[in-house]
């Protein structure tokens, strides 16, 4: 019998979705020495490719998409294999710690903020347990099987925030189908206003949901690094290798020599820190406190030629009593910047096509400067149609 194949380059192995718009194989390459497995995604459906194409191939590093191409009125995206295990099969068969499930709902906000150049369908996609894989209780993949809704491809913001909510719930529920009504009782006090403000839509904002998962005495407790679940963890390792290794009495000999220096490096700064930098300079001494985290939103979702696009900051101070007190905007085309601002807010027109890449930093008012939020766009050449069609009719880019 012979085996199916993608245009006599991937052989089909196995398939893990099909639909009449789109599906999913297991693959391997073929008329070479690798062995390894892929996942290519094959879409159908013109309306699908329209929404997705651009944002797979402009984002392609963001994903860590391999091969993107079209043949036969068929679009592909080819990914490495599956890493660890989906999530809906890792939560039904551990009993997760509170420890794991805070770690947990840290590392889909970090991934979701990192993807948040994607357009938002693919996000929507993407956030779902059988679309996460987590490998030794510490590392989350995406799965990119992508199942997209063909009557649901003008996916909102808000509903990407209310499906990470869920999935908080299964995480603190520790069950892949969770229920907010049967299993509230399971979420901490702490953690239920943030959950089920997610689910509501109260958020407009993922930084602001990750802002106030961080303010938590949860988070302190078992997620951040000087935590006293990490303390624990770095001790039993310091225990661990202590019983690894003989002491070297030279080697402890010279360590002591330099801690003492440092210690004497340290004194001395300290000292005369003041004639090394002004209050509220320099190089953030005393300047404790987690940064805010830079976050803004688009007033349109698909930008073409000449359109004004306004760019609204939704940045967070994390820290208790702290503001946003500045901002760095940065508007860059094929690597040059063309606008700099520091608005609480900015509007640009596109006057080109092409892809650009807006940015922002944030500092608080205790001078701590946020990472990057940066996010990709691509401006398309505004399609022509008749005088007696409605073209808002058509596109609602809203």
């Amino acid at each position: 019998m012979e085996k199916s194949t993608i245009i006599d380059r991937y052989e089909i192995i196995d398939t893990l979705h099909a639909d009449e718009y789109q599906s999913t194989f297991v693959c391997n390459l073929m008329n070479t020495d690798d062995n390894r497995d892929y996942i290519v995604n094959e879409f159908r459906d013109p309306e699908i490719i329209m929404a997705v194409r651009d944002s797979f191939v402009f984002n392609k590093k963001v994903i860590k998409l391999l091969e993107a191409f079209q043949y036969d009125d068929k679009f592909y995206t080819v990914f490495p294999p599956i890493i660890g295990t989906p999530l809906d099969q890792y939560i039904s068969k551990h009993n997760l710690t509170i420890a794991d499930k805070m770690t947990f709902t840290d590392m889909a906000l970090k991934k979701f903020v990192e993807i948040s150049s994607l357009d938002y369908v693919i996000q929507y996609a993407l956030c779902d347990l059988k679309n996460i894989s987590v490998q030794s209780r510490r590392f989350f993949h995406f799965n990119n099987i992508y199942d997209f809704n063909k009557d649901a491809l003008e996916v909102e913001y808000v509903d990407i925030i209310k499906k990470i909510g869920y999935l908080m719930l299964c995480f603190f529920a520790n069950k892949a189908d969770a229920d907010i009504e049967k299993d509230k009782n399971s979420l901490p006090p702490a953690i239920l206003p943030i959950t089920v403000k997610c689910m509501s839509g109260g958020y407009n904002s993922l930084g602001k949901v990750y802002a106030d998962f961080r303010n938590t005495l949860l988070y302190t407790t078992f997620v951040d690094p000087t935590s006293l679940d990490n303390q624990i963890r770095s001790k039993a390792k310091a225990v661990k290798a202590r019983k690894r290794h003989k002491i070297n009495v030279p080697r402890v000999i010279a360590w002591l020599l330099i801690f003492a220096f440092l210690i004497g490096g340290c004194t001395w700064f300290i000292k005369n820190r003041g004639t090394l930098v002004g209050p509220g300079k320099g190089f953030g001494i005393g300047k404790k406190g987690n940064p805010p985290i830079a976050d803004f939103t688009i007033s349109i979702n698909k930008i073409y030629k000449d359109d004004e696009v306004k760019f609204i900051d939704k940045s967070v101070a994390t820290n208790p009593g702290d503001e946003i007190e500045t901002r760095l905007w940065t508007v860059e085309k094929d690597g040059i910047v063309i606008m700099n601002s520091d608005e609480d807010s900015i509007t640009y027109s596109f006057n080109e096509i092409g892809e650009y890449r807006i940015s922002l930093i944030a500092q608080d008012s205790r001078g701590l400067d946020s990472e990057p939020y940066t996010h990709s766009i691509i401006v398309l050449e505004k399609p022509e149609f008749p005088d007696d069609v409605d073209d808002d009719a058509i596109y609602d880019r809203k």
